[in-house]
């Protein structure tokens, strides 16, 4: 697992437990973990899907 990543995750207020499950994700299919931004991109994927765009 990777620091930043954990970090990122500790100061997530929204998708707290969605962040997690996907974590496990990736960590299974054994890809590899980043950080590059502070909002991450996969909060805005999460936020289009829930209101109904692809």
């Amino acid at each position: 697992m990777n620091p930043k990543v954990d970090d990122s995750l500790n100061k997530a207020k929204k998708w707290l437990e969605e962040f997690e499950r996907l974590r496990l994700i990736i960590l299974d299919c054994h890809l590899t973990e980043e950080s590059k931004t502070r909002e991450s991109r996969v909060e805005k994927y999460m936020q289009q899907i829930l209101n109904g765009r692809d």
